[in-house]
């Protein structure tokens, strides 16, 4: 019984990641007028320390491209998610993708599209989306 007990209060715990803010950008500083956003988050239960400059963390970002835009020419709204985990090199400033799963709506929801082309050792650029969720999985170390 008391096992039982032990597994149901754990289990909320490994079904449920718990996302964190980490960044959000848009192309306007009224949301209404903006045709571009871009909202990061992170699960920092899955963060975990490989070495002394390496760690792993999961994040995923939402994407809001407006119809007509200069970011999507088309008529058509794109609104996306990308979930990836990813080791980060915070002495080199190095991300490399362990995982990627691009989602067709917001929020991790929708179509599910495993990516195989991940990127390997891609350089931060500072004060870009990439940086944010980076200088966030560094500061924890």
């Amino acid at each position: 019984m008391k096992k039982i007990l032990l597994l149901l209060l754990l289990l909320p715990n490994l079904c449920f990641s718990a996302w964190d803010y980490v960044y959000g950008s848009s192309d306007a500083k009224d949301p209404i007028k903006a045709t571009y956003v871009v909202t990061y988050y992170a699960d920092f239960s899955t963060f975990k320390k490989i070495s002394k400059d390496k760690v792993r963390l999961l994040y995923y970002g939402d994407t809001v491209m407006k119809a007509n835009s200069k970011y999507n020419p088309s008529d058509r709204t794109f609104m996306f998610s990308v979930k990836i985990y990813a080791e980060f090199d915070c002495k080199y400033e190095l991300e490399t993708e362990l995982s990627k799963t691009h989602y067709m709506n917001l929020e991790l929801k929708g179509e599910q599209t495993v990516m195989k082309d991940l990127e390997k050792n891609r350089i931060i650029t500072p004060k870009t989306n990439q940086s944010a969720v980076f200088d966030s999985a560094c500061s924890k170390r």
